[in-house]
């Protein structure tokens, strides 16, 4: 069996990207029938090019309209596989021969702008609807800013033949717009063993940890700096600060003044997403809007305080363990400087209630495992039935709603302006094309990755 899984973001340099790919990989390696006689392929998300800014501004109406269209004309379809040979290159045929695509979403769902280019959904998208293979759909969040984008989504993946959610509130709005296949699977990030505390030399005492967000402008920076000055003085504990994103070292950065022996650890200082687990599991508690800190935090015992994200799977991941885990806002000082305050002092939850929270997703993964392996054995032997997911998979609680309090933040974050100007980038990428080099350049991408 040959599989190619497409949107894989493990040798990245970010702390999220590697844990939930190199995860997703191992689940495959363990769970694919007959793994002797099977290959597993991987397609990188490349890096940004100038290629995808002029064909996102140049064609990206056009592309969003063919993603929209559940049954797309041959004419589209060339079209999307005239530029993804060009972008992808060699991966093309790598989907046209395989057996089953695997479609990693992780956590890019969301942005407007994937809808209008090539560099995620375009392998999937010809993967169904030029090679008519099978596409499972795994270890993403979902999220519309608006009806036109869930309108594209449900088309898009609707035409997979599994979708798996990694959270709750992403799971009940995969229903909420009718793709009723929808299934639950926990982020793959959550397979990390724990680890034994550890820190480099530079941090010494009891610490706490600071993640950054990926929506800007989630929290207001002087209130937080109050919240961690806070904290410093009154509970004498050092601020960590946690940056594989260069957005959040900046960020995080400028909130160090006046705070006592606080630290900036990178991906620089911890290449390994292993190696931020060991940190977080000596934590006291990390405070921060970045959800797969959250979970690699939580897979160690250690307390979690959230901020929005830049879509509601923060809120989807305290549902679906069912921790009382509240999203705090700008506006929730008080209540965030108790929360500190409960931990500190060993009042409410503590590690051993997130440990047994994290530990009752088994039995779902489990299942999952169960499911996919059924799914795989029917394509491969082509009986033609579709295998029905168990019940632990599919769960009944979507009547919590998809709202949250921090709707605008998600709004903000993930809608962009369509393109200005077509017919200039239009031109710009008829230049590039006739640069020398282009297909050396476009080729790295895939390898010099952020």
């Amino acid at each position: 069996m040959r599989i190619v899984v497409t949107n894989y973001t493990g040798d990245r340099g970010n702390w999220g990207c590697q844990a939930t790919s190199r995860e997703l990989l191992r689940f495959l390696q363990e769970t694919v029938p007959d793994r002797d006689a099977s290959s597993i392929m991987t397609v990188p998300l490349p890096a940004p090019h100038a290629f995808d800014r002029h064909v996102e501004s140049g064609y990206g109406g056009r592309l969003r309209r063919i993603y929209g269209d559940p049954r797309p004309s041959e004419e589209a379809i060339s079209f999307v596989e005239t530029l993804t040979r060009e972008r992808f290159g060699q991966a093309c045929d790598d989907i046209a021969m395989a057996d089953v695509v695997v479609f990693q979403g992780e956590g890019t769902v969301g942005p407007q702008s994937m809808f209008r280019s090539l560099r995620l959904f375009a392998l999937p998208f010809l993967a169904v609807h030029r090679y008519r293979k099978p596409v499972l759909s795994m270890n993403q969040s979902l999220y519309a800013a608006d009806a036109g984008d869930a309108a594209v989504i449900r088309s898009l993946f609707g035409s997979f033949r599994m979708v798996a959610l990694r959270e709750a509130t992403s799971y009940c709005f995969a229903r909420s717009i009718g793709l009723d296949h929808a299934v639950l699977c926990p982020d793959f990030a959550f397979r990390q063993a724990p680890v034994p505390p550890t820190r480099p030399l530079v941090i010494t005492g009891d610490y706490f940890c600071v993640s950054g967000s990926a929506a800007s402008g989630a929290f207001d920076p002087k209130s937080l700096h109050r919240i961690l000055h806070q904290t410093v003085v009154e509970h004498g504990l050092r601020p960590v600060f946690l940056s594989s994103r260069a957005k959040d070292t900046r960020e995080l950065g400028a909130l160090l003044g006046g705070l006592p022996g606080a630290t900036i650890m990178s991906s620089t200082d911890l290449p390994d997403a292993a190696q931020l687990a060991g940190i977080l599991a000596g934590a006291r508690f990390v405070i921060g809007g970045r959800y797969h800190t959250a979970i690699a935090a939580l897979t160690q015992g250690t307390p979690v305080l959230l901020f929005p994200g830049n879509t509601h799977k923060n809120e989807g991941l305290a549902a679906m363990l069912d921790l009382k885990l509240q999203v705090f806002g700008t506006g929730d000082e008080a209540a965030i400087m108790e929360r500190i305050e409960a931990i500190i002092c060993g009042r409410g939850p503590g590690r051993e209630y997130a440990r047994t929270a994290v530990s009752g997703l088994g039995p779902i993964c489990v299942e999952f495992g169960q499911f996919v392996a059924a799914t795989l054995r029917e394509v491969c032997h082509g009986a033609g039935a579709d295998i029905s997911p168990p019940a632990e998979i599919t769960p009944t609680y979507c009547d919590m709603g998809v709202r949250s309090p921090h709707g605008a933040v998600y709004q903000r974050a993930n809608r962009r302006r369509g393109g200005s100007l077509p017919l200039l980038h239009r031109i710009a990428l008829r230049h590039l094309r006739g640069r020398n080099g282009l297909e050396q350049e476009l080729q790295r991408t895939f390898v010099e990755l952020p």
